[in-house]
């Protein structure tokens, strides 16, 4: 019989399905990209990695990076950008970041017209 630990967070851990431990896994790749974004300034860090931008292309083909970390955003009709980076919703206007809301895994926008 194999040795056993009086521990019930052992007995939990053997006992994972394939889906527990995926989501274990990326549990902690979002927290540690959550301090990575919050060491490089971002005033809102997210649980995104910084290699995910938002990017803006020109007609004439120059890329802008609106913004590291997104993991989701829509277009308002006036130009303006709502976007997730997992922990907070923000609007986007130029170069200006307002925190519309916090969020847990904000991760499907749909914006309504009022």
């Amino acid at each position: 019989e194999p040795l056993r630990s009086n521990s019930s967070r052992s007995e939990k851990a053997k006992h994972r399905t394939p889906q527990e431990m995926f989501l274990a896994e990326n549990m902690l790749k979002a927290e540690e990209n959550r301090r990575q974004n919050q060491q490089a300034g971002d005033k809102y860090p997210g649980i995104c990695p910084r290699n995910r931008v938002l990017l803006r292309i020109d007609p004439d083909g120059k890329e802008t990076v609106l913004r590291h970390g997104v993991l989701d955003y829509a277009l308002l009709p006036d130009g303006r950008i709502v976007c997730s980076n997992g922990t907070h919703v923000l609007l986007l206007e130029g170069e200006q970041q307002t925190e519309l809301a916090k969020a847990k895994l904000a991760h499907e926008l749909t914006v309504l017209e009022a």
